[in-house]
């Protein structure tokens, strides 16, 4: 199965990359993207998985998922950022994720155009173009880079513009780049140290990935009540270097008023 999910994930890339060229993009509503390649990859891999596991479970973005009796899960998003990718910008990435149950097992994030391929395993590390990855050290908020953005729609424009200026005015700097699989591995990989989502911004194949990576290299993953990520299909998320962890929950609960989840 490891090698099987490693081959699946690049052999979507190559798609991904092949695509790019001549992409196309639809609407599923106003704001939410949809392109060929979303479509042509999530086909490829559950070809590929229902030809080698036919009886396996899948859960994925753009088609219905497959239910069974199975203990084992993948969780497809043939394009996380696809936003980005309609826009040739380079953070996008194919996440793919497998599940014994109900617990993540395997973990792939490939973002193509860079070449960057993130893996890991369950109690076995995580790994970035084969080297092992590990998170910040920073136990300090005020001194922290967090990812936040993305998710952003008019009727909620105000409330995320206030928790906006909450975490600018706590942390050293807030970033963006549109796909929460890439910058959960970035947070593993010392690139930032944390990431905050809301559960309109972030669906189960966004983050069921990169969070056994976060976590695989010594982070943290979980809602905003501190509860473990499950299998639903969305979830409010934070991950983090897992030293900031209780300080951004607590930060968020003492300074919003209200429920966060609204």
């Amino acid at each position: 199965m490891k090698e099987f999910i490693i081959e699946l994930s690049k052999k979507a890339g190559k798609i991904a990359l092949e695509e790019l060229e001549t992409r196309k993009v639809s609407y599923k509503s106003e704001k939410n993207l949809v392109t060929n390649a979303d479509i042509k990859i999530e086909n490829f891999i559950k070809s590929k998985i229902l030809e080698k596991y036919p009886l396996h479970s899948i859960i994925s973005e753009e088609s219905p998922e497959i239910r069974s009796d199975s203990e084992f899960t993948w969780i497809i998003d043939p394009i996380d950022g696809t936003a980005n990718y309609a826009h040739n910008n380079p953070h996008f990435c194919i996440s793919l994720a497998l599940s014994k149950n109900q617990r993540v097992i395997l973990a792939c994030v490939f973002a193509p155009l860079t070449d960057e391929f993130y893996f890991a395993e369950l109690g076995k590390g995580s790994f970035l173009n084969n080297k092992r990855i590990s998170v910040s050290k920073n136990n300090i908020l005020e001194k922290s880079m967090i990812y936040y953005m993305a998710g952003i729609t008019r009727e909620i424009l105000d409330y995320r513009l206030e928790i906006l200026k909450l975490l600018t005015n706590n942390t050293e700097r807030v970033r963006g780049i549109g796909s929460l699989a890439l910058e959960t591995c970035y947070v593993a990989a010392d690139r930032g140290d944390g990431v905050l989502r809301f559960k309109e911004g972030s669906k189960l194949w966004d983050y069921a990935a990169a969070a056994l990576i976060l976590e695989e290299a010594g982070g943290k993953a979980t809602d905003f009540n501190k509860n473990r990520l499950t299998l639903k299909k969305t979830s409010d998320f934070i991950g983090s270097n897992s030293l900031i962890h209780d300080q951004l929950i607590d930060l968020l609960n003492k300074n919003i008023k209200g429920d966060l989840h609204e």
